[in-house]
């Protein structure tokens, strides 16, 4: 649900912009919600595809995608070393 506050201003805004009629009120909603998502998408706000319920067939063939994974669970696992790895358990390597 989108805030009180939020809501106001969009229809401040809305209003700014001199809009008359339905048409008018979806095609600048339309607009700033199109300016919204080019936002999100410059932020780069991706879901890592391991984290999901399944990843897309040949994913984990790819050594880019191995990669990626590896990088992201030394992150997780608060690494700081190549040598942190042989630490890592394979619970903790199955559960992430």
């Amino acid at each position: 649900m989108i805030e009180e506050t939020t809501q106001e201003k969009i229809l401040e805004n809305i209003n700014s912009q001199g809009v008359h009629d339905n048409f008018d009120i979806w095609r600048t909603v339309k607009v700033m919600l199109e300016n919204a998502f080019a936002v999100v998408r410059s932020k780069r706000c991706i879901v890592a595809p391991w984290t999901t319920k399944e990843v897309p067939l040949g994913f984990w063939r790819k050594s880019s995608n191995q990669r990626q994974y590896l990088d992201w669970l030394a992150d997780k696992l608060n690494f700081k070393s190549v040598e942190d790895w042989y630490s890592i358990s394979q619970v903790k390597y199955i559960g992430n």
